[in-house]
Protein backbone atom coordinates (compact mmCIF):
# COMPACT_ATOMS: atom_id res chain seq x y z
CA UNK A 1 0.00 0.00 0.00
CA UNK A 2 1.35 3.42 -0.96
CA UNK A 3 1.74 6.28 1.50
CA UNK A 4 -1.02 8.21 -0.29
CA UNK A 5 -3.44 5.26 0.02
CA UNK A 6 -2.54 4.85 3.68
CA UNK A 7 -3.27 8.54 4.42
CA UNK A 8 -6.54 8.33 2.47
CA UNK A 9 -7.72 5.31 4.43
CA UNK A 10 -6.80 6.98 7.72
CA UNK A 11 -8.85 10.00 6.68
CA UNK A 12 -11.83 7.77 5.83
CA UNK A 13 -11.67 6.00 9.19
CA UNK A 14 -11.36 9.29 11.03
CA UNK A 15 -14.28 10.91 9.23
CA UNK A 16 -16.68 7.97 9.40
CA UNK A 17 -15.53 7.12 12.90
CA UNK A 18 -17.69 9.96 14.22
CA UNK A 19 -20.42 8.72 16.56
CA UNK A 20 -23.14 10.00 14.27
CA UNK A 21 -22.22 7.54 11.51
CA UNK A 22 -22.15 4.28 13.51
CA UNK A 23 -25.77 3.16 13.18
CA UNK A 24 -26.07 4.45 9.61
CA UNK A 25 -22.99 2.53 8.43
CA UNK A 26 -24.18 -0.71 10.03
CA UNK A 27 -27.51 -0.37 8.22
CA UNK A 28 -25.72 0.58 4.98
CA UNK A 29 -23.56 -2.53 5.21
CA UNK A 30 -26.63 -4.75 5.71
CA UNK A 31 -28.39 -3.20 2.72
CA UNK A 32 -25.28 -3.46 0.57
CA UNK A 33 -24.70 -7.14 1.39
CA UNK A 34 -28.37 -7.96 0.66
CA UNK A 35 -28.30 -6.16 -2.68
CA UNK A 36 -28.16 -8.18 -5.86
CA UNK A 37 -27.53 -5.24 -8.21
CA UNK A 38 -25.35 -2.58 -6.62
CA UNK A 39 -26.20 0.48 -4.49
CA UNK A 40 -29.92 1.17 -4.39
CA UNK A 41 -32.72 1.61 -1.90
CA UNK A 42 -32.63 3.53 1.36
CA UNK A 43 -31.13 3.38 4.82
CA UNK A 44 -33.88 4.00 7.37
CA UNK A 45 -33.04 5.28 10.83
CA UNK A 46 -35.54 5.19 13.66
CA UNK A 47 -35.50 8.41 15.70
CA UNK A 48 -31.99 9.65 14.84
CA UNK A 49 -30.01 11.40 17.57
CA UNK A 50 -28.71 14.95 17.26
CA UNK A 51 -25.24 13.57 16.49
CA UNK A 52 -26.70 11.44 13.68
CA UNK A 53 -28.64 14.38 12.21
CA UNK A 54 -25.52 16.54 12.30
CA UNK A 55 -23.27 13.88 10.69
CA UNK A 56 -25.73 12.84 7.96
CA UNK A 57 -26.94 16.35 7.14
CA UNK A 58 -23.31 17.32 6.75
CA UNK A 59 -22.49 14.45 4.44
CA UNK A 60 -25.66 14.71 2.34
CA UNK A 61 -25.33 18.52 2.23
CA UNK A 62 -28.87 19.03 3.49
CA UNK A 63 -30.59 20.51 6.50
CA UNK A 64 -33.36 18.71 8.37
CA UNK A 65 -35.48 21.31 10.20
CA UNK A 66 -38.22 18.88 11.29
CA UNK A 67 -36.65 16.33 13.55
CA UNK A 68 -39.85 15.00 15.16
CA UNK A 69 -40.73 12.19 12.71
CA UNK A 70 -40.06 8.61 13.87
CA UNK A 71 -38.25 7.43 10.71
CA UNK A 72 -35.87 9.14 8.29
CA UNK A 73 -34.72 7.75 4.95
CA UNK A 74 -31.36 8.29 3.28
CA UNK A 75 -30.77 7.35 -0.38
CA UNK A 76 -28.00 4.79 -0.90
CA UNK A 77 -27.57 5.79 -4.57
CA UNK A 78 -27.09 9.41 -3.50
CA UNK A 79 -24.56 8.30 -0.87
CA UNK A 80 -22.59 6.51 -3.63
CA UNK A 81 -22.65 9.61 -5.88
CA UNK A 82 -21.42 11.87 -3.09
CA UNK A 83 -18.66 9.41 -2.12
CA UNK A 84 -17.33 9.44 -5.69
CA UNK A 85 -17.58 13.22 -5.97
CA UNK A 86 -16.15 14.27 -2.61
CA UNK A 87 -12.56 14.26 -1.44
CA UNK A 88 -12.57 10.50 -0.78
CA UNK A 89 -13.48 9.58 -4.39
CA UNK A 90 -14.42 5.99 -3.74
CA UNK A 91 -17.36 3.59 -4.00
CA UNK A 92 -19.45 2.20 -1.19
CA UNK A 93 -17.71 -1.12 -1.75
CA UNK A 94 -14.29 0.48 -1.20
CA UNK A 95 -15.56 2.36 1.86
CA UNK A 96 -16.92 -0.80 3.48
CA UNK A 97 -13.70 -2.64 2.69
CA UNK A 98 -11.71 -0.03 4.61
CA UNK A 99 -14.12 0.04 7.54
CA UNK A 100 -15.11 -3.66 7.79
CA UNK A 101 -12.61 -5.67 5.76
CA UNK A 102 -12.60 -7.32 2.31
CA UNK A 103 -15.38 -9.80 3.14
CA UNK A 104 -18.14 -7.22 2.59
CA UNK A 105 -19.75 -7.93 -0.81
CA UNK A 106 -23.19 -7.66 -2.36
CA UNK A 107 -25.32 -10.73 -2.82
CA UNK A 108 -24.66 -10.50 -6.53
CA UNK A 109 -20.91 -10.31 -5.97
CA UNK A 110 -21.03 -13.27 -3.60
CA UNK A 111 -23.07 -15.26 -6.11
CA UNK A 112 -20.62 -14.46 -8.90
CA UNK A 113 -17.64 -15.35 -6.70
CA UNK A 114 -19.31 -18.59 -5.66
CA UNK A 115 -20.03 -19.53 -9.27
CA UNK A 116 -16.43 -18.79 -10.23
CA UNK A 117 -15.16 -20.88 -7.31
CA UNK A 118 -17.53 -23.73 -8.26
CA UNK A 119 -16.31 -23.77 -11.84
CA UNK A 120 -12.67 -23.59 -10.72
CA UNK A 121 -13.23 -26.60 -8.45
CA UNK A 122 -14.81 -28.67 -11.24
CA UNK A 123 -12.05 -27.62 -13.63
CA UNK A 124 -9.36 -28.65 -11.16
CA UNK A 125 -10.92 -32.09 -10.58
CA UNK A 126 -11.25 -32.65 -14.34
CA UNK A 127 -7.60 -31.78 -14.81
CA UNK A 128 -6.71 -34.24 -12.04
CA UNK A 129 -8.80 -36.87 -13.81
CA UNK A 130 -6.98 -36.33 -17.12
CA UNK A 131 -3.61 -36.50 -15.37
CA UNK A 132 -4.23 -40.12 -14.38
CA UNK A 133 -3.93 -41.35 -17.97
CA UNK A 134 -4.24 -45.02 -18.94
CA UNK A 135 -1.92 -47.29 -16.92
CA UNK A 136 0.51 -49.78 -18.42
CA UNK A 137 -1.35 -53.06 -18.62
CA UNK A 138 0.12 -56.33 -17.48
CA UNK A 139 2.34 -58.51 -19.65
CA UNK A 140 -0.32 -61.18 -19.97
CA UNK A 141 -2.72 -58.73 -21.60
CA UNK A 142 -0.13 -57.61 -24.13
CA UNK A 143 0.94 -61.18 -24.93
CA UNK A 144 -2.62 -62.37 -25.52
CA UNK A 145 -3.48 -59.35 -27.63
CA UNK A 146 -6.17 -58.23 -25.21
CA UNK A 147 -4.38 -55.02 -24.22
CA UNK A 148 -6.05 -53.00 -26.98
CA UNK A 149 -9.53 -54.06 -25.91
CA UNK A 150 -8.74 -53.34 -22.26
CA UNK A 151 -7.40 -49.90 -23.09
CA UNK A 152 -10.56 -49.13 -25.05
CA UNK A 153 -12.64 -50.19 -22.08
CA UNK A 154 -10.55 -48.06 -19.74
CA UNK A 155 -10.86 -45.04 -22.00
CA UNK A 156 -14.61 -45.55 -22.44
CA UNK A 157 -15.30 -45.53 -18.72
CA UNK A 158 -12.85 -42.72 -18.11
CA UNK A 159 -14.89 -40.74 -20.61
CA UNK A 160 -18.03 -41.59 -18.65
CA UNK A 161 -16.37 -40.45 -15.42
CA UNK A 162 -15.27 -37.19 -17.05
CA UNK A 163 -18.83 -36.61 -18.32
CA UNK A 164 -20.16 -37.15 -14.81
CA UNK A 165 -17.69 -34.65 -13.33
CA UNK A 166 -18.37 -32.18 -16.16
CA UNK A 167 -22.09 -32.43 -15.52
CA UNK A 168 -21.49 -31.12 -12.01
CA UNK A 169 -20.69 -27.73 -13.55
CA UNK A 170 -24.22 -27.37 -14.95
CA UNK A 171 -25.58 -29.29 -11.94
CA UNK A 172 -27.09 -32.00 -14.14
CA UNK A 173 -25.10 -34.97 -12.80
CA UNK A 174 -26.58 -37.21 -10.10
CA UNK A 175 -25.01 -36.51 -6.73
CA UNK A 176 -24.72 -32.77 -7.30
CA UNK A 177 -26.90 -32.07 -4.25
CA UNK A 178 -24.32 -33.77 -2.02
CA UNK A 179 -21.50 -31.83 -3.67
CA UNK A 180 -23.40 -28.56 -3.20
CA UNK A 181 -23.76 -29.23 0.52
CA UNK A 182 -20.03 -29.93 0.75
CA UNK A 183 -19.33 -26.75 -1.20
CA UNK A 184 -21.40 -24.74 1.25
CA UNK A 185 -19.03 -25.94 3.99
CA UNK A 186 -16.05 -24.88 1.89
CA UNK A 187 -14.80 -25.20 -1.70
CA UNK A 188 -11.73 -27.12 -0.56
CA UNK A 189 -13.86 -29.70 1.26
CA UNK A 190 -16.00 -30.13 -1.87
CA UNK A 191 -12.92 -30.48 -4.09
CA UNK A 192 -11.44 -33.15 -1.82
CA UNK A 193 -14.75 -35.03 -1.65
CA UNK A 194 -15.22 -35.09 -5.42
CA UNK A 195 -11.55 -35.97 -5.99
CA UNK A 196 -11.88 -38.91 -3.56
CA UNK A 197 -14.95 -40.18 -5.42
CA UNK A 198 -13.22 -39.82 -8.79
CA UNK A 199 -10.07 -41.55 -7.59
CA UNK A 200 -12.16 -44.49 -6.36
CA UNK A 201 -13.99 -44.69 -9.71
CA UNK A 202 -10.64 -44.77 -11.52
CA UNK A 203 -9.27 -47.52 -9.28
CA UNK A 204 -12.48 -49.49 -9.86
CA UNK A 205 -12.11 -48.92 -13.60
CA UNK A 206 -8.59 -50.40 -13.59
CA UNK A 207 -9.60 -53.31 -11.36
CA UNK A 208 -12.47 -54.23 -13.66
CA UNK A 209 -10.29 -53.95 -16.76
CA UNK A 210 -7.69 -56.28 -15.24
CA UNK A 211 -10.32 -58.78 -14.11
CA UNK A 212 -11.40 -58.96 -17.75
CA UNK A 213 -8.44 -61.29 -18.29
CA UNK A 214 -10.43 -63.92 -16.39
CA UNK A 215 -13.53 -65.71 -17.58
CA UNK A 216 -15.73 -63.54 -15.33
CA UNK A 217 -15.40 -60.09 -13.87
CA UNK A 218 -14.71 -60.23 -10.15
CA UNK A 219 -16.32 -57.71 -7.85
CA UNK A 220 -14.12 -55.71 -5.54
CA UNK A 221 -15.23 -55.20 -1.95
CA UNK A 222 -15.99 -51.64 -0.97
CA UNK A 223 -13.52 -51.39 1.98
CA UNK A 224 -10.75 -52.83 -0.22
CA UNK A 225 -11.52 -50.37 -3.00
CA UNK A 226 -11.62 -47.54 -0.47
CA UNK A 227 -8.25 -48.52 1.01
CA UNK A 228 -6.63 -48.81 -2.41
CA UNK A 229 -8.00 -45.46 -3.56
CA UNK A 230 -7.53 -43.39 -0.38
CA UNK A 231 -5.59 -45.43 2.19
CA UNK A 232 -8.68 -45.38 4.41
CA UNK A 233 -10.92 -48.45 4.30
CA UNK A 234 -13.90 -46.40 5.52
CA UNK A 235 -13.53 -43.26 3.39
CA UNK A 236 -16.25 -44.51 1.00
CA UNK A 237 -18.73 -45.51 3.72
CA UNK A 238 -22.22 -44.22 2.94
CA UNK A 239 -22.25 -42.00 6.03
CA UNK A 240 -19.42 -39.89 4.56
CA UNK A 241 -20.24 -37.41 1.73
CA UNK A 242 -17.38 -38.70 -0.50
CA UNK A 243 -18.86 -42.19 -0.13
CA UNK A 244 -22.26 -40.98 -1.29
CA UNK A 245 -20.64 -39.07 -4.15
CA UNK A 246 -18.82 -42.25 -5.18
CA UNK A 247 -22.09 -44.19 -5.18
CA UNK A 248 -23.73 -41.69 -7.51
CA UNK A 249 -20.66 -41.70 -9.76
CA UNK A 250 -20.77 -45.50 -9.78
CA UNK A 251 -24.44 -45.49 -10.76
CA UNK A 252 -23.93 -42.85 -13.47
CA UNK A 253 -20.74 -44.30 -14.99
CA UNK A 254 -20.63 -48.06 -14.48
CA UNK A 255 -24.18 -49.31 -14.75
CA UNK A 256 -25.16 -51.13 -17.90
CA UNK A 257 -27.65 -49.66 -20.36
CA UNK A 258 -30.37 -51.87 -18.88
CA UNK A 259 -29.71 -50.23 -15.54
CA UNK A 260 -30.29 -46.68 -16.79
CA UNK A 261 -33.97 -46.90 -15.85
CA UNK A 262 -32.85 -47.86 -12.35
CA UNK A 263 -30.76 -44.69 -12.19
CA UNK A 264 -33.37 -42.32 -13.57
CA UNK A 265 -36.26 -43.68 -11.53
CA UNK A 266 -34.42 -43.13 -8.27
CA UNK A 267 -32.46 -40.02 -9.18
CA UNK A 268 -34.13 -37.98 -6.45
CA UNK A 269 -33.02 -40.27 -3.64
CA UNK A 270 -30.24 -37.86 -2.66
CA UNK A 271 -32.83 -35.15 -1.96
CA UNK A 272 -35.37 -37.46 -0.34
CA UNK A 273 -36.58 -36.17 3.03
CA UNK A 274 -38.38 -38.59 5.29
CA UNK A 275 -41.19 -36.95 7.26
CA UNK A 276 -39.88 -38.68 10.36
CA UNK A 277 -36.49 -37.04 9.90
CA UNK A 278 -34.06 -39.60 8.52
CA UNK A 279 -30.39 -38.70 8.29
CA UNK A 280 -27.77 -39.70 5.74
CA UNK A 281 -25.91 -41.81 8.26
CA UNK A 282 -28.82 -44.26 8.52
CA UNK A 283 -30.62 -44.91 5.20
CA UNK A 284 -34.27 -45.85 5.26
CA UNK A 285 -35.39 -49.40 4.49
CA UNK A 286 -36.04 -48.68 0.79
CA UNK A 287 -32.83 -46.66 0.47
CA UNK A 288 -30.69 -49.41 1.98
CA UNK A 289 -31.87 -51.89 -0.66
CA UNK A 290 -31.38 -49.36 -3.44
CA UNK A 291 -27.86 -48.54 -2.25
CA UNK A 292 -26.86 -52.19 -2.08
CA UNK A 293 -28.25 -52.84 -5.56
CA UNK A 294 -26.35 -49.83 -6.88
CA UNK A 295 -23.04 -51.18 -5.58
CA UNK A 296 -23.64 -54.65 -6.98
CA UNK A 297 -24.69 -53.52 -10.44
CA UNK A 298 -21.56 -51.39 -10.58
CA UNK A 299 -19.27 -54.30 -9.74
CA UNK A 300 -18.64 -53.41 -6.10
CA UNK A 301 -19.19 -56.14 -3.51
CA UNK A 302 -20.95 -54.76 -0.49
CA UNK A 303 -20.77 -55.99 3.09
CA UNK A 304 -22.79 -59.21 3.11
CA UNK A 305 -21.47 -60.46 6.46
CA UNK A 306 -22.28 -57.71 8.96
CA UNK A 307 -25.82 -57.50 7.59
CA UNK A 308 -27.55 -60.20 9.63
CA UNK A 309 -30.98 -61.44 10.61
CA UNK A 310 -31.98 -63.07 13.90
CA UNK A 311 -35.06 -65.27 13.74
CA UNK A 312 -36.83 -68.18 15.37
CA UNK A 313 -38.27 -70.80 13.02
CA UNK A 314 -39.86 -73.43 15.25
CA UNK A 315 -39.57 -76.89 13.79
CA UNK A 316 -37.21 -75.96 10.93
CA UNK A 317 -35.05 -79.08 10.60
CA UNK A 318 -36.60 -80.10 13.93
CA UNK A 319 -34.64 -77.39 15.78
CA UNK A 320 -36.25 -75.15 18.38
CA UNK A 321 -33.79 -72.33 18.88
CA UNK A 322 -33.02 -68.90 17.54
CA UNK A 323 -30.76 -68.59 14.51
CA UNK A 324 -28.58 -65.82 13.09
CA UNK A 325 -27.84 -65.75 9.35
CA UNK A 326 -25.68 -63.32 7.45
CA UNK A 327 -26.95 -61.77 4.24
CA UNK A 328 -24.66 -64.12 2.32
CA UNK A 329 -26.28 -67.15 3.99
CA UNK A 330 -29.79 -65.81 3.37
CA UNK A 331 -29.02 -65.31 -0.32
CA UNK A 332 -27.72 -68.88 -0.54
CA UNK A 333 -30.96 -70.38 0.73
CA UNK A 334 -32.15 -72.59 -2.14
CA UNK A 335 -35.76 -73.09 -3.10
CA UNK A 336 -35.96 -76.45 -1.37
CA UNK A 337 -34.58 -74.98 1.84
CA UNK A 338 -36.99 -72.08 1.77
CA UNK A 339 -39.79 -74.56 1.28
CA UNK A 340 -39.07 -76.04 4.69
CA UNK A 341 -39.46 -72.54 6.15
CA UNK A 342 -43.15 -72.41 5.24
CA UNK A 343 -45.01 -70.56 7.96
CA UNK A 344 -48.57 -69.74 8.95
CA UNK A 345 -47.67 -66.14 9.78
CA UNK A 346 -44.61 -63.99 10.35
CA UNK A 347 -44.29 -62.03 13.58
CA UNK A 348 -41.62 -59.33 13.78
CA UNK A 349 -40.55 -57.31 16.81
CA UNK A 350 -38.22 -54.37 17.11
CA UNK A 351 -36.26 -55.21 20.26
CA UNK A 352 -34.06 -58.23 21.09
CA UNK A 353 -35.41 -58.36 24.66
CA UNK A 354 -38.95 -58.93 23.39
CA UNK A 355 -37.68 -61.43 20.81
CA UNK A 356 -35.95 -63.40 23.60
CA UNK A 357 -39.08 -63.51 25.77
CA UNK A 358 -41.25 -64.71 22.88
CA UNK A 359 -38.68 -67.30 21.81
CA UNK A 360 -38.28 -68.64 25.36
CA UNK A 361 -42.03 -68.93 25.81
CA UNK A 362 -42.37 -70.92 22.57
CA UNK A 363 -39.54 -73.27 23.57
CA UNK A 364 -41.12 -73.75 26.99
CA UNK A 365 -44.46 -74.60 25.37
CA UNK A 366 -42.66 -77.07 23.09
CA UNK A 367 -40.96 -78.79 26.04
CA UNK A 368 -44.31 -79.17 27.77
CA UNK A 369 -46.08 -80.53 24.68
CA UNK A 370 -43.14 -82.08 22.87
CA UNK A 371 -44.89 -85.10 21.37
CA UNK A 372 -47.82 -83.21 19.85
CA UNK A 373 -45.78 -80.30 18.52
CA UNK A 374 -42.98 -82.55 17.25
CA UNK A 375 -45.55 -84.52 15.27
CA UNK A 376 -46.83 -81.25 13.84
CA UNK A 377 -43.30 -80.21 12.83
CA UNK A 378 -42.52 -83.60 11.28
CA UNK A 379 -45.75 -83.35 9.30
CA UNK A 380 -44.44 -80.02 7.97
CA UNK A 381 -47.54 -78.18 9.11
CA UNK A 382 -46.92 -74.40 8.88
CA UNK A 383 -46.09 -72.72 12.17
CA UNK A 384 -45.51 -69.05 12.96
CA UNK A 385 -42.08 -67.53 12.37
CA UNK A 386 -40.55 -64.86 14.64
CA UNK A 387 -38.06 -62.25 13.37
CA UNK A 388 -36.16 -59.59 15.32
CA UNK A 389 -35.58 -56.49 13.15
CA UNK A 390 -33.28 -55.06 15.86
CA UNK A 391 -33.73 -51.42 14.88
CA UNK A 392 -33.86 -50.32 11.26
CA UNK A 393 -34.19 -53.62 9.37
CA UNK A 394 -31.01 -54.79 7.69
CA UNK A 395 -31.04 -55.99 4.10
CA UNK A 396 -30.64 -59.52 5.48
CA UNK A 397 -33.90 -59.10 7.42
CA UNK A 398 -35.74 -57.87 4.32
CA UNK A 399 -34.30 -60.62 2.12
CA UNK A 400 -35.42 -63.31 4.56
CA UNK A 401 -38.90 -61.81 4.82
CA UNK A 402 -39.21 -61.75 1.04
CA UNK A 403 -38.13 -65.39 0.82
CA UNK A 404 -40.56 -66.50 3.50
CA UNK A 405 -43.52 -64.40 2.40
CA UNK A 406 -43.07 -65.67 -1.15
CA UNK A 407 -44.96 -64.21 -4.10
CA UNK A 408 -46.45 -60.98 -2.79
CA UNK A 409 -49.07 -60.94 -5.53
CA UNK A 410 -50.68 -64.12 -4.20
CA UNK A 411 -52.34 -65.01 -0.95
CA UNK A 412 -49.89 -65.99 1.74
CA UNK A 413 -48.84 -65.48 5.35
CA UNK A 414 -49.27 -62.08 6.90
CA UNK A 415 -46.52 -60.01 8.47
CA UNK A 416 -47.39 -58.77 11.96
CA UNK A 417 -45.01 -56.08 13.22
CA UNK A 418 -44.75 -54.68 16.74
CA UNK A 419 -42.32 -51.98 17.75
CA UNK A 420 -41.90 -49.04 20.06
CA UNK A 421 -44.50 -46.31 19.75
CA UNK A 422 -41.98 -43.56 19.06
CA UNK A 423 -40.32 -41.91 16.07
CA UNK A 424 -37.97 -44.81 15.32
CA UNK A 425 -40.53 -47.57 15.86
CA UNK A 426 -43.09 -45.89 13.60
CA UNK A 427 -40.48 -45.27 10.92
CA UNK A 428 -39.55 -48.97 10.95
CA UNK A 429 -43.22 -49.93 10.77
CA UNK A 430 -43.86 -47.63 7.85
CA UNK A 431 -40.82 -48.97 5.99
CA UNK A 432 -42.06 -52.55 6.38
CA UNK A 433 -45.56 -51.54 5.33
CA UNK A 434 -44.18 -49.92 2.17
CA UNK A 435 -42.06 -52.98 1.44
CA UNK A 436 -44.88 -55.50 2.05
CA UNK A 437 -48.10 -53.52 1.50
CA UNK A 438 -50.32 -56.56 0.89
CA UNK A 439 -49.05 -58.56 3.86
CA UNK A 440 -48.30 -55.96 6.51
CA UNK A 441 -50.43 -55.80 9.66
CA UNK A 442 -49.71 -53.56 12.64
CA UNK A 443 -49.41 -55.49 15.90
CA UNK A 444 -50.37 -53.46 18.93
CA UNK A 445 -49.37 -50.24 17.17
CA UNK A 446 -52.60 -48.22 17.25
CA UNK A 447 -53.92 -45.17 19.06
CA UNK A 448 -56.19 -47.15 21.40
CA UNK A 449 -53.28 -49.24 22.59
CA UNK A 450 -51.08 -46.14 22.91
CA UNK A 451 -53.62 -44.24 25.02
CA UNK A 452 -53.99 -47.23 27.35
CA UNK A 453 -50.26 -47.15 28.20
CA UNK A 454 -49.41 -43.47 27.65
CA UNK A 455 -49.23 -42.70 31.37
CA UNK A 456 -46.17 -44.98 31.58
CA UNK A 457 -44.27 -43.27 28.77
CA UNK A 458 -41.13 -41.15 28.48
CA UNK A 459 -41.51 -37.45 27.52
CA UNK A 460 -40.87 -36.64 23.88
CA UNK A 461 -38.26 -34.09 22.91
CA UNK A 462 -39.40 -31.02 20.94
CA UNK A 463 -37.74 -32.43 17.81
CA UNK A 464 -39.52 -35.77 18.20
CA UNK A 465 -42.85 -34.07 18.77
CA UNK A 466 -42.41 -31.99 15.60
CA UNK A 467 -41.60 -35.07 13.51
CA UNK A 468 -44.60 -36.98 14.83
CA UNK A 469 -47.02 -34.11 14.23
CA UNK A 470 -46.53 -34.40 10.47
CA UNK A 471 -46.09 -38.20 10.30
CA UNK A 472 -48.76 -40.06 8.35
CA UNK A 473 -49.04 -43.76 9.19
CA UNK A 474 -50.81 -45.72 6.41
CA UNK A 475 -52.62 -48.03 8.85
CA UNK A 476 -53.78 -45.11 11.06
CA UNK A 477 -53.14 -41.64 9.69
CA UNK A 478 -53.56 -39.75 12.97
CA UNK A 479 -51.40 -42.02 15.13
CA UNK A 480 -48.31 -39.81 14.97
CA UNK A 481 -50.30 -36.70 15.84
CA UNK A 482 -51.98 -38.43 18.79
CA UNK A 483 -48.58 -39.45 20.20
CA UNK A 484 -47.28 -35.90 19.68
CA UNK A 485 -50.31 -34.42 21.45
CA UNK A 486 -49.99 -36.75 24.43
CA UNK A 487 -46.26 -36.06 24.49
CA UNK A 488 -44.93 -39.49 25.50
CA UNK A 489 -43.11 -42.32 23.73
CA UNK A 490 -43.64 -45.94 24.69
CA UNK A 491 -41.35 -48.99 24.56
CA UNK A 492 -42.92 -52.26 23.51
CA UNK A 493 -41.59 -54.00 26.61
CA UNK A 494 -44.55 -52.39 28.43
CA UNK A 495 -47.00 -54.78 26.75
CA UNK A 496 -44.72 -57.76 26.19
CA UNK A 497 -47.14 -60.02 28.12
CA UNK A 498 -49.87 -59.28 25.58
CA UNK A 499 -47.47 -59.94 22.70
CA UNK A 500 -46.41 -63.21 24.30
CA UNK A 501 -50.00 -64.37 24.73
CA UNK A 502 -50.90 -63.62 21.11
CA UNK A 503 -47.66 -65.15 19.80
CA UNK A 504 -48.34 -68.41 21.65
CA UNK A 505 -51.91 -68.36 20.44
CA UNK A 506 -50.65 -68.36 16.86
CA UNK A 507 -49.40 -71.94 17.33
CA UNK A 508 -52.93 -73.24 17.75
CA UNK A 509 -54.53 -71.05 15.08
CA UNK A 510 -54.77 -71.82 11.43
CA UNK A 511 -53.58 -68.83 9.48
Amino acid sequence: MSETQSKSEKAVRAYFGQSGFGRFLDELRGKFEASGAGPRGYVELYRPTEDEFEALDGFYEIYTPDRSRPVYRYSIRRFEQLMRANRFQMSISELLRILYGPEVRTRGQRRAASAESWEAMIREVRETLRAFGVPVLCEEARETGEAGEMERELLYYRGRIEEWVGGMREETSPGVGILRKLFASGPEEAREGLTTAVRALLVLNEAQARSGLQSEHESIRLPVLSAQATGDAHALDWKHPPGRLFWWGLVACFHSREAESFVSSDIHMEAEEDSLGKEHGEPSLSQAQLIREGYRRGGVADDDLSSQVMFFAPGWDLHWEERVLTLRQVERLAGATVGTLRCSAVYAVENPSVFAILTDSAVKRYMQNRTRIQTQAQAKEPMPLLVCVNGQPSVAVVKLLKLVLGNLAQDGPQLWYSGDLDVKGLEIARGLQQCFPQRYRSWRMDSGHYIRYSHLGIPLTDAERLRLETADMPWESKLGNIIATKGFKLHQELWVNELEREWLGAFSQKK
